[in-house]
């Protein structure tokens, strides 16, 4: 059995990245061998990575992926493909067992994104120093944005 890896790293010892798609590299491990294949990952920034990088999985011939977590375009794409997906963390070498013994659930829905990724508000107020997407300090001049003129009053 052919299982694909969100990787940190080049080999087996190496961490299961939290990401999928942006994920440093991918490592593909036949479970029955040990042998393995390290690919860099060329879709690690950009859109429509998920989608890219499945399609990358699915031509290599894995019949399953594990990673921290799946977003919906990729796992919709990896379940079209028929390939099994799982969720998990730590060094690959312990984890592929527990993938050919069934030890690791089957995900049936995409896992998101775990905690600091995103473009959210942070656990914080989010007001810093002005620098950031807070509600800014300017007075946009009391147009109304678009709503009409003369509504802030001069």
């Amino acid at each position: 059995m052919k299982i694909a890896f969100a990787s940190t790293g080049q080999d087996l010892n190496s961490q299961v990245d939290v990401r999928f798609a942006r994920a440093p590299y991918f490592l593909i491990v036949d479970s029955e061998t040990r042998n393995y294949e390290a690919i860099p990952n060329p879709y690690i920034t950009g859109r429509g990575v998920g989608y890219a990088a499945s399609e990358l999985i699915g031509n290599k011939g894995a019949s399953a992926v594990v990673a921290g977590s799946f977003g919906p375009n990729a796992f919709a794409v990896l379940k079209q493909l028929g390939i099994k997906v799982y969720r998990a963390t730590g060094v690959i070498h312990q984890i592929i067992d527990d993938v050919v013994n069934n030890r690791i659930p089957e995900l049936t829905a995409p896992s998101g994104f775990g905690p600091g990724f995103g473009r959210g508000p942070g656990r914080g107020l989010g007001y810093g120093r002005g620098a950031g997407q807070g509600p800014g300090g300017g007075r946009g001049l009391r147009r109304g944005q678009g709503r009409g003129y003369g509504r802030g009053g001069w």
